[in-house]
């Protein structure tokens, strides 16, 4: 990929920087947060009222978020997808379909079943689903299953536990709700818990209609040789990662009932949960969570002049030695302005540096200042 597919306000974000006194850099992205802040504050009697008239399971999930604000910064800067906030006020529909941006190229995938037809055959469905073997009996899987359950309760992203399918009616108001398996994946050293939407046949009764471009290991160096071109400059780098990512999402209250979260505890009792949050392994969830993701990223580049991408919840940033602290607060700050968590510490949460973790490898940029070299080795 060459530098000519980076987005133009990633560009315009590197122009800035580069071509500006640090001074400069500093004062307007502290002059754009303190608006951003001035805003929040005029918006925090309509951000209550809307937050007080969402839907039980959607404010749930959104709490502490500043939609409005998200909002109206989105509109003060011309972005093209506007319909994302509908995400947050509305919930994300599991099945059906979503609107189609202009933005995105179109690319048509068919449902194969409907919303209706979910329903008609959710008892049957669920007891044939409920007495399979689970995907794994390893040791200390099913632990796993309980402890990120009970988080994920705690962080009401969950409702429950129901001990039996008669609770779970009771909840909900009717019989013909749909289960979905959830399972762990190990992936290295850690584990994950995913919800089987495509064996729920929850995915099938999805059409999604964008093709998702997605910044990838390409377009990251593509961008850090952009950053090469400019001169005097010791570049670094970090990947920000949004915590719980898709569990920021809130789900369409229409259709938590045909997503019920379901596994076998360590002595084999029925445990489900009703979803608030948008689940891992949904496609729809994909979609919705991207396009929302992007619009963060956006507003990074735009007010922070942060030079950055994005791919789903990890977005590598760059920033000139110097500045890069200021530019760690600064992104921080603002993230903690709208409501949105994020790794500080640990893992995740590194500062910037020379050498860092992005999308599955190691990039170097020690050499790029003096020979315009980029060194990748694998994650």
């Amino acid at each position: 990929m060459d530098e000519n597919a980076l987005e133009k306000i990633t560009k315009e974000a590197i122009e800035f920087v580069s071509c500006n006194p640090p001074e400069l850099v500093s004062i307007e992205r502290k002059k754009n947060l303190l608006k951003a802040k001035i805003l929040a504050k005029q918006l925090e009697g309509q951000e209550k009222t809307l937050q007080n008239n969402l839907p039980g399971s959607i404010a749930k999930v959104v709490q502490g978020k500043k939609i409005l604000l998200w909002q109206k910064l989105l509109e003060q800067n011309g972005y093209d997808d506007m319909e994302v906030v509908q995400f947050m006020t509305e919930g994300v529909p599991l099945v059906g379909t979503h609107d189609h941006p202009k933005c995105y190229p179109l690319k048509i995938k068919l449902a194969s079943t409907t919303e209706t037809e979910l329903r008609d055959s959710a008892v049957p469905c669920r007891l044939a689903m409920e007495n399979r073997r689970p995907q794994t009996d390893a040791p200390g899987f099913a632990e796993h299953l309980e402890e990120t359950a009970l988080e994920e309760v705690d962080m009401l992203f969950l409702e429950g536990p129901c001990q039996s399918a008669a609770e779970v009616t009771e909840a909900l108001g009717h019989p013909n709700w749909r289960i979905v398996r959830r399972f762990v994946i190990e992936q290295g050293a850690k584990l994950r818990p995913i919800d089987d939407g495509l064996e729920a046949q929850l995915n099938s009764a999805y059409t999604s209609t964008i093709r998702l471009d997605l910044q990838d290991a390409d377009y990251v160096i593509a961008l850090t040789l952009e950053l090469g071109k400019t001169k005097g400059f010791d570049w670094v780098g970090k990947t920000l990662d949004l915590s719980k990512a898709y569990k920021q999402l809130p789900i369409r209250p229409s259709h938590r009932d045909l997503a019920v979260v379901f596994f076998r505890d360590k002595q084999g009792k029925a445990r489900y949960y009703i979803p608030n949050a948008l689940m891992f392994g949904s496609t729809a969830a994909v979609y919705a969570f991207n396009r929302v993701s992007r619009s963060i990223w956006f507003l990074i580049n735009v007010l922070l002049k942060a030079p950055s991408a994005v791919y789903f919840d990890d977005y590598p940033m760059f920033a000139p030695k110097k500045a890069a602290p200021e530019t760690d607060a600064l992104v921080s700050d603002f993230l903690d302005l709208l409501g949105w968590r994020h790794d500080r510490t640990g893992p995740k949460g590194k500062p910037f540096a020379p050498s860092f973790d992005v999308l599955g490898m190691t990039l170097d940029l020690t050499n790029l200042k003096q020979a315009g070299v980029v060194t990748l080795k694998n994650g």
